[in-house]
């Protein structure tokens, strides 16, 4: 009820997310031209589309949030405006990951890391606003979700096309795994579609597994140990949650090392080895130690 909304609304954590979306409501949108997407086919640099991408993604949680938060309506307009633009991309796939440009010229759509993600948040803003959101925006949304994600993925699985993190053993099964199956549980009216991506996700997620040593050691390092184990992690907890605790992917003895991976990798309090491309800061994440 309202009193209850507005006890929550009051938190640190709330008003924080309000400020952050109210800076947004007089940004303009950053603009991606083709030229820009273009940018890394012609000469190698990723970082300038990608900086534009993920200014322009973010804006989709942060409005979102902010609208959870206060509950009055006052981002609802600049989140569909926003919605509406991301829609119109020509790819959701970052232009490293589309070299030969088959997603944005639209030949053949792909599902990478980052679009797996905005996915998942795209049906996440779809589960929470819903109805709030006008019918036109919901469905646009829902239809991007199945034209670039859920078909795509489908495909993939029935060896229509190209399967490749679905067999990869390292950080990109997880994730991208995560981001699909996310997107599915949080946007799909039927029960019995997302039970066939719960499947989906039970029977791939092994391969991710797969890719760890008895030991449970992580050769791409402890930040890649909480990017690609972390949504391993996600990926269960989204998938225990749907199923009711029925399909719980943490409890599998291939799973117990690399969970245990975060504790034993400490040389001492606050010092990992950094190797691979880590940040010598790299440490395990709080929040992930908690959860395993």
């Amino acid at each position: 009820d309202r009193q209850a909304w507005e006890s929550v609304a009051g938190k640190p954590e709330c008003r924080a997310a309000v400020q952050r979306a109210e800076a947004l409501l007089t940004q303009p949108m950053p603009e991606l031209t083709d030229d820009l997407y273009l940018d890394y086919s012609r000469t190698g640099n990723r970082s300038r589309c990608e900086a534009v991408l993920n200014q322009r993604h973010g804006r989709i949680p942060a409005l979102a949030l902010a609208e959870c938060a206060e509950g009055k309506g006052r981002f609802i307009s600049k989140l569909e405006e926003t919605i509406r633009a991301v829609c119109a991309e020509k790819s959701w796939v970052l232009p490293a990951h589309d070299a030969n440009l088959q997603t944005f010229s639209g030949k053949l759509i792909i599902i990478d890391l980052a679009s797996s993600a905005l996915g998942w948040t795209m049906g996440t803003v779809d589960y929470l606003l819903g109805d709030r959101l006008t019918p036109e925006v919901r469905a646009l949304l829902r239809s991007e979700l199945d034209k670039r994600i859920f078909r795509p993925y489908r495909r993939m699985c029935a060896g229509e096309q190209n399967q490749y993190w679905l067999l990869y053993r390292m950080n990109w099964n997880s994730v991208c795994l995560a981001g699909v199956t996310g997107a599915a549980m949080t946007a799909l009216d039927d029960p019995s579609e997302r039970a066939w991506y719960a499947l989906a996700a039970e029977h791939y997620s092994r391969y991710a597994l797969e890719g760890f040593p008895p030991d449970g050691y992580c050769d791409e390092g402890v930040g890649y140990w909480n990017y690609g184990f972390g949504n391993y992690a996600v990926l269960a907890e989204t998938v225990r949650r749907a199923t009711k605790g029925a399909v719980d992917l943490m409890n599998r003895k291939e799973a117990v090392m690399p969970s245990a991976y975060g504790f034993q990798i400490e040389i001492q309090p606050g010092v990992c080895p950094s190797f691979a491309d880590c940040d010598v800061k790299a440490m395990p994440a709080a929040g992930l130690l908690d959860y395993l």
